[in-house]
């Protein structure tokens, strides 16, 4: 869930900071560049009161939340749609077509190589969220948090923890190479023109 969160929101985030004319667009675009400065841990005080006057705390909503506005995908999004053409979009206007429907329809079909890139970056990080002062209740615990708990219990659980860390390579490894062959063929067809 967090993953597809990213992917949409960034997508769409990006596609009206790059190519929709609006006032304050520079600022929001310089607010961006300066969050990729700061690490999530900056902001994890602020974060943990925000969520507790929310009620989120020791929910689902604690990990989802505040994963989905990453600024590093925002950015890589926002500059590989600044490439498309502007005479593109102005096309697909004259043939009636929405900002909605540009955006999803028109654009983001000629953006796979960085939306695979943000469905790699995003889906990693997603699977390493350790929730640890968010989380309290065993059953919400992610799998990273529960190995690191395993390994910190000693020899005896050593073997529990080397296990479920194999575990733990196969869906990022799955995606990656689902999402390389996706980028290597856009990549391999992109010179090609009508």
């Amino acid at each position: 869930s967090v993953t597809v969160c990213q992917v949409v929101f960034s997508a769409m985030a990006a596609f009206c900071l790059a190519k929709v004319r609006f006032p304050g667009a520079k600022t929001i675009n310089a607010i961006i560049v300066v969050a990729l400065l700061y690490q999530s841990n900056v902001i994890y005080i602020m974060q943990y009161m925000v969520m507790a006057k929310m009620g989120m705390i020791d929910t689902y909503w604690a990990l989802i939340l505040p994963s989905v506005a990453a600024p590093m995908n925002l950015f890589l999004m926002r500059q590989s749609m600044t490439q498309v053409p502007d005479a593109m979009i102005e096309a697909a206007k004259v043939d009636g077509a929405d900002m909605f429907r540009i955006c999803w329809q028109v654009v983001m079909p000629n953006q796979k190589p960085a939306l695979m890139t943000v469905i790699i970056f995003s889906f990693q990080a997603a699977w390493n969220i350790q929730g640890g002062t968010l989380v309290f209740s065993e059953s919400l615990k992610t799998l990273p948090t529960v190995v690191q708990q395993a390994a910190s219990a000693g020899l005896a659980r050593a073997g529990v923890a080397m296990a479920a860390a194999v575990f733990m390579l196969v869906p990022p490894i799955v995606i990656f190479m689902l999402a390389q062959r996706q980028v290597i063929e856009t990549m391999a067809h992109s010179g090609i023109k009508d």
